[in-house]
């Protein structure tokens, strides 16, 4: 699940009038909009904050703050993070499901780690071969190692990362590796044009 996704999650499940009330402001109605006397303004500003649920967005003119539902939240409860806000406002099963989403990359990137060490560490041919080629291209073992980056001539790097179809599709579409039919593929466009 994207940032993105869990924005607007959030922005869709929450009313910012109902957030804006359980976070302790005392709003009443004026015209179109909810008003109340600045939370952060030290008692000054009345009715200088505005709640406007058409667009569950808030204004506040005394310190020329606003947003959405997670920048109140995030003002109001955690300085302004809101990191700590959108991870208290997101349901549970998002929440879990950015926890799998988490340990699958970490796993992922512990993948690639092995794969980037190895192909700078082993002599066998297939890391030999590796190696050759990305020094043919002018790259050094140094940026390999901070880039972790490799060349998989074999196929291997599937084995090594495991074969589960989601893993292959995300370092294939990502661009992160191209497989040895990829790169003929590539070179041979290249030559068309």
């Amino acid at each position: 699940m994207q940032k993105r996704e869990i924005f607007k999650e959030v922005q869709e499940r929450y009313n910012i009038k109902d957030v804006a009330e359980e976070l302790g402001i005392r709003l009443h109605r004026v015209g179109r909009s909810w008003r109340a006397n600045s939370p952060k303004g030290n008692g000054d500003g009345k009715d200088a904050f505005a709640i406007y649920e058409e667009t569950n967005t808030w204004y506040d003119f005394m310190t020329q703050q606003g947003g959405d539902i997670v920048d109140l939240y995030a003002m109001m409860k955690y300085d302004g993070d809101k990191g700590k806000a959108i991870q208290e406002l997101m349901p549970e099963e998002t929440r879990e499901t950015v926890k799998k989403q988490i340990s699958a990359r970490e796993t992922f990137m512990n993948d690639i780690e092995l794969f980037s060490k190895k192909m700078l560490n082993d002599n066998t041919p297939i890391a030999v071969k590796s190696r050759n080629y990305l020094h043919s291209r002018g790259i050094t073992d140094e940026t390999i190692k901070a880039l972790k980056i490799g060349f998989d001539v074999s196929g291997e790097l599937e084995s090594l990362i495991g074969t589960r179809r989601a893993r292959k599709f995300f370092t294939l579409s990502q661009g992160l590796f191209l497989t040895t039919t990829e790169i003929a593929q590539n070179h041979d466009t290249r030559k068309h044009h």
